[in-house]
């Protein structure tokens, strides 16, 4: 028997180096056996055959999926016996959105995605007041089901005076890590009536896209104007919004 086979305590080694268990904390996830997907593929492959040269036998078709339905089990009874799992999950899709609006005011940076950009006004609040990061925090924390910012990072809390959105940003990541989800790419969208944005842009992607260790063009970022409707538009404040899909 092979040290790796012995590791899990399984009689039948093949199947347990082909199997593939994620634990993290109370969740457990069992992921695509490579084996047993080939064996699938090619059931799928030999049935559009039959199909297409009139050659359907359907009782060799239904011995071939019931003997691929028993490897499956088999593979469930091995990761419930050797690893301990009474419910298997597929990895699942998780999105998220993410929606805040900060006022402008006088003699505060502007900071926008982690880039201080020149104007004659900043955004109000208790941190950096980054409306466009905060926006991406609330939406992974949604997507995770981890509540909202303000659930996480109260303006209440004087640990947060004044810091850097982009380290609560980091923050949020490690709480979406612990929970085995990883970001697969965001879509951000931030409401300014000025100043231009578009020079900032590719700055800010890569800001948030090192702050929760993805690769930049995953992160996309819009820039849009109310047309001088309501608060935004009448350049009292920027909003921004964002989706996030996690996996």
């Amino acid at each position: 028997m092979k040290n790796s086979d012995r590791k899990t305590g399984c009689l039948e080694g093949r199947w347990c180096r082909d199997l593939r268990i994620e634990k993290t904390g109370s969740m457990t996830r069992l992921y695509s056996f490579s084996n047993l997907k080939r064996q699938f593929k090619d059931f799928l492959n030999l049935f559009l055959f039959s199909i297409n040269q009139n050659k359907f036998d359907i009782y060799f078709l239904i011995s071939k999926f019931m003997f691929l339905r028993h490897q499956f089990l088999c593979y469930r009874s091995i990761a419930v016996i050797c690893f301990g799992i009474s419910d298997i999950e597929e990895r699942i899709m998780r999105i998220g959105m993410g929606y805040d609006i900060h006022r402008l005011v006088a003699g505060r940076k502007l900071v926008l995605g982690g880039v201080v950009i020149p104007f004659e006004k900043g955004l109000w609040g208790h941190s950096d007041a980054d409306v466009l990061v905060h926006a991406v925090i609330d939406a992974l924390l949604g997507a995770a089901g981890l509540g909202d910012i303000g659930q996480r990072f109260p303006d209440t809390d004087p640990e947060f005076k004044d810091i850097s959105s982009l380290k609560l940003l980091s923050k949020t990541y490690e709480m979406i890590s612990s929970k085995g989800l990883t970001v697969q790419n965001i879509d951000i969208t931030i409401f300014a009536e000025a100043p231009k944005l578009l020079r900032y842009k590719t700055k800010m992607q890569k800001n948030i896209a090192q702050a929760i260790e993805i690769e930049q063009d995953r992160v996309n970022v819009k820039a849009k104007t109310f047309e001088g409707l309501g608060m935004v538009g009448k350049g009292e404040g920027m909003a921004a919004q964002c989706v996030a899909l996690l996996k």
